[in-house]
């Protein structure tokens, strides 16, 4: 069963009147919709994610040459994993060294001119018992004009990739 809950932030505005009511509005409902997703939540049994701490390339717009050039000019055993989007695909891989996994998306986004209709990678949580792997992406584009949504890409991933994951070196502690 899909199920979606768009949350907005309460804590911003309400003071200034009404030009916030109809955002003020959409909180309520949210909260109130709250207590149904934590009934239904209880209801079934879950496990909370855990966040991966995979490096991310170029999904900002701070991404600079010789960062990139210093990674490929290190010894390939020193090398991490990391996730990327390529084309139509995302893409784990030690880079300049192999590919560990390469899965066809569709995330690419119908935004307006000023967001990017490539994904942006944010975040890589995973349920390692069942494989589930989500990927938070958005379609920023830098310009202040742009606000994409937040999404949620899900895949899976095999034992051996997340074997693959744990053995690499010099990942950064995630928070």
């Amino acid at each position: 069963m899909d199920t979606s809950v768009t949350i907005y932030d309460g804590d911003e505005g309400w003071e200034e009147g009404t030009r916030h009511r109809h955002c003020h509005a959409l909180w309520e409902g949210a909260k109130a919709r709250a207590d149904e997703v934590n009934q239904r939540l209880a209801q079934r049994s879950w496990r909370k994610l855990e966040r991966l701490p995979l490096p991310i390339h170029g999904s900002d717009l701070d991404d600079r040459e010789e960062d990139r050039a210093a990674v490929l000019a290190s010894p390939a055993a020193s090398r991490f994993v990391e996730l990327t989007h390529v084309g139509n695909d995302l893409v784990l891989r030690v880079p300049g060294v192999r590919v560990l996994v390469r899965t066809p998306v569709r995330w690419q986004g119908p935004w307006d001119y000023q967001c990017d209709t490539r994904p942006h990678l944010r975040e890589v949580w995973a349920d390692r018992p069942s494989g589930a792997v989500a990927v938070l992406y958005d379609h920023q584009s830098g310009p202040c004009m742009c606000y994409p949504p937040l999404l949620t890409g899900v895949l899976r991933w095999s034992p051996e990739t997340f074997e693959a994951i744990d053995r690499s070196p010099g990942l950064p502690a995630v928070g």
